[in-house]
C-alpha cells in the first residue's frame, strides 16, 4: 500500500508525498559549513537561507525547472522541495553565506513568471533569510 497524505486515499503502488517525511533536510548544508569551520558560532552569524514562497500561478514543473537549474539538485530532490513549498506555503532551498544566497535569489528572480502559468503569474516569490 502506498503512503498517503493526510485525507488523502493512496491506490496500492501509489507513492504519496509527506512533506514533512520526505523532502530533503537541507539544514544539511549547515552542519557540514560548521564542521569546517574553527569557530561554529560565528560562523552562524553569516549562515542564510533562500527562501521559495507558495503561489497558485506558476506550474509545479516550472518551479523543479528553477529548482533543477538555479542549485544543481536532480529531479527528485528538485520535486520533492517543490512539493514541500506548495504543501507548507514555503520551504528552504538552500543554505550558505549571505552573498552566494543572495546571488541564488536573484538567479530564480531572473527566470521571470512560468510563461505556460496562469493569467497573472509573477515572478516566484523568494527571500534570503538569516537561519539563526
Amino acid at each position: 500500500m502506498g503512503r498517503t497524505i493526510t485525507g488523502v486515499a493512496s491506490r496500492p503502488g501509489c507513492w504519496a508525498f509527506d512533506p514533512e517525511k520526505d523532502a530533503p533536510e537541507v539544514g544539511d548544508d549547515v552542519r557540514k559549513l560548521l564542521d569546517q569551520v574553527a569557530d561554529p558560532e560565528k560562523a552562524l552569524e553569516d549562515v542564510y537561507a533562500v527562501v521559495l514562497h507558495n503561489d497558485d500561478l506558476n506550474g509545479m514543473e516550472f518551479v523543479v525547472r528553477v529548482i533543477r537549474t538555479v542549485f544543481g539538485y536532480g529531479i527528485s530532490r528538485s520535486t520533492l522541495l517543490m512539493l514541500r513549498v506548495h504543501f507548507s506555503g514555503r520551504a528552504m532551498l538552500w543554505t550558505g553565506q549571505r552573498e552566494a544566497a543572495e546571488d541564488r535569489r536573484r538567479r530564480i528572480e531572473a527566470f521571470g513568471p512560468d510563461p505556460q502559468g496562469r493569467p497573472g503569474a509573477a515572478t516566484l516569490t523568494v527571500s534570503v533569510e538569516r537561519v539563526f
